[in-house]
């Protein structure tokens, strides 16, 4: 389908971030003005408390609009990645960040210059300062590995070249890729792309998937150089700044800049190595279901239940505001306002990149991308998407802009809690195929989110490690990269294929080493979602504080504060059981 035949009540509205390309490059002119403004300010930051503020104050009034902008941007290209002049607006805004980034690396330099104490004492003189209490703790936080102006400024001016990787991998996949046609469930001959095959991935016809993954893993051999060289190229430039910055990797820079003890990742890659039998418990009840003895890993993808129905936009909206009543009316209000706004794209078109997001900014409320087919999986997945536009919905309207974007290590709990509540509330509702489908979504987001994305990481891992000892990186080694990470967390039970590494968009996300974060969230989304649907005394009350803290709080603060703790093997155990008890239940509805 292309775009401009999706009905209008179906698209977003960007018209408050910016409401036409004219407009955009004429607000764009402007900020250079504004840029050198406020470049008047270097090198007397620390003149006076006053002073520090209202710095602080203009530099957050030029950031809104770039964000605008931004936001407005990136947006725009999504939705079509042939229309070159999004793309150019994009590069655009891109270029004008990285040099506002660069004009201002004295910022941090200059402030952390003196001691702490004499910022403390700058705060207690004039108290609208301490709204900068905690960023200016992180500062110092960090003090050791900021490096000097000049280099700060060469880094910023970096950080965009290393974007430009994951661009060029959106390209690639959902561009420049081409499938073989394939035969339909009905006979038919039908061409297929980057927007339709998942169509085809998920059908119940096993022919018919096998065909979906034939043509997608040629079409990615296809372009194994440009994919591998591509991935490589990222990773080598993420652990080019770590070091840089004085870290011995990447990870290390990561949970430090997230301010969350290590000691959480070994105990994931730990609870991940010694689960398989859970794993093999899930691919055996696909197995029995579907009466595969041969099961492929494409086969996973298939629907367990027969009849599984098709849903309009309409009754997903109607199916999520009945499900999560159960957060009480400040969520509903969230809700209703991203469905009555118009900040949902639902509907995949030819033109329109394949994954789903909600993209927002400190100064604007989110919007949700979406490729909606019908089917429930799809409404779990509005409903991991409306988890984050809730999410960042609520920190936009509690926090001053500083604060607003989350931790990535707590990014996807408030989504995976969604998706896991969409199936316990709903599962005893409806007739017994809508209890199979719904029991067979958890199962499915469980294993995808913990197991998945745990084997990702491993691969991740391996990766950055090859490049840290020096090791030359090919195709030939990812793939054995792959096939290892597979064993390791999911024992060798069925045959998958080697290349699928390459089909997987996130190791771009956020620098790199974010995974690994779908998987510590499954675990903390599953003791919540436990929680909030056994009635815990003040669950919600604790909740909506989570969600309204974005990172005003530690990340480990904020789960604390939820009664989860991720450095607790008996969280994982908590959650892995429920796992478990989903697939023995789906079993019993078999007998």
């Amino acid at each position: 389908m292309k775009r401009q035949e999706i009905d209008e009540k179906y698209k977003w509205d960007l018209s408050d971030l910016c409401k036409s390309s004219k407009e955009f490059n004429s607000r764009i002119k402007k900020i250079p003005k504004l840029i050198d403004e406020l470049a008047k300010y270097q090198g007397h930051l620390l003149d006076s408390s006053e002073n520090l503020y209202n710095f602080l104050q203009e530099k957050d009034k030029v950031e809104e609009e770039i964000e605008h902008l931004d936001m407005y941007a990136h947006l725009v290209s999504t939705v079509n990645t042939n229309d070159h002049e999004a793309a150019e607006e994009h590069s655009q805004i891109l270029n004008l960040i990285a040099e506002y980034n660069s004009r201002f690396s004295f910022v941090n330099n200059e402030i952390i210059s003196h001691d702490f104490k004499m910022i403390e004492e700058m705060i207690d003189s004039y108290e609208p300062l301490s709204v900068y209490q905690k960023m200016f703790e992180d500062m110092f936080r960090l003090k050791s590995h900021l490096l000097s102006e000049v280099e700060e400024s060469i880094i910023c001016k970096y950080e965009p070249i290393i974007d430009r990787f994951k661009q060029a991998s959106n390209l690639i996949r959902n561009k420049e890729m081409k499938y073989d046609n394939i035969i339909d469930e009905d006979g038919n001959e039908v061409s297929i792309n980057a927007s339709s095959v998942n169509k085809y991935a998920v059908s119940k016809n096993r022919n018919v998937r096998r065909q979906a993954f034939e043509v997608t893993e040629k079409a990615c051999q296809n372009h194994i150089d440009s994919l591998v060289t591509n991935l490589i190229g990222f990773v080598e430039s993420t652990e080019t700044e770590a070091k840089m910055r004085g870290y011995k990797s990447a990870i290390e820079e990561k949970f430090d800049t997230i301010d969350v003890d290590f000691r959480i990742y070994d105990i994931l890659m730990k609870n991940l190595r010694n689960n398989k039998d859970s794993y093999k418990k899930y691919v055996e009840l696909y197995k029995k279901v579907l009466n595969i003895s041969d099961l492929c890993s494409y086969d996973l993808n298939a629907p367990l239940v027969s009849s599984d129905r098709d849903y309009t936009v309409e009754e997903a909206k109607d199916m999520i505001l009945d499900t999560f009543k159960i957060y009480g009316d400040k969520y509903m209000k969230v809700l209703n306002f991203a469905f009555d706004k118009k900040c949902i794209d639902f509907l995949p078109s030819d033109e329109k990149i394949t994954s789903w997001f909600s993209c927002y900014s400190p100064y604007d409320y989110p919007r949700v991308f979406a490729n909606f087919r019908g089917k429930i999986l799809d409404i779990s997945s509005l409903s991991h998407e409306l988890g984050h536009f809730c999410n960042q919905y609520l920190t936009i309207e509690n926090q001053p802009s500083q604060y607003v974007y989350s931790s990535p290590f707590i990014g996807e709990v408030a989504s995976l809690c969604n998706e896991f509540i969409f199936a316990l509330a709903n599962k005893d509702k409806g007739d017994l195929d809508t209890k199979k489908a719904l029991i067979n979504n958890f199962i499915k987001i469980f294993s995808g989110n913990f197991f998945g994305a745990g084997r990702q990481a491993v691969f991740e891992e391996k990766m950055h490690s090859a490049i840290n000892s020096n090791i030359p990186l090919s195709s030939k080694k990812l793939n054995e990269f792959w096939n290892e990470a597979n064993d390791e967390v999911m024992g060798n039970i069925i045959p998958h294929s080697s290349l699928t590494w390459s089909m997987i968009p996130h190791y771009f996300m956020d620098g790199g080493y974010y995974v690994m974060f779908y998987s510590t969230s499954t675990i903390a989304a599953c003791n919540l979602a436990y929680k909030i649907v056994n009635q815990e005394d003040g669950i919600l009350d604790k909740y909506y504080k989570f969600l309204s803290s974005g990172s005003s709080k530690k990340p480990l603060e904020l789960l604390e504060l939820l009664g989860i703790d991720l450095l607790d093997d008996n969280t994982y155990e908590i959650a892995i059981k429920m796992f478990d008890d989903m697939v023995e239940e789906y079993i019993g509805l078999e007998e």
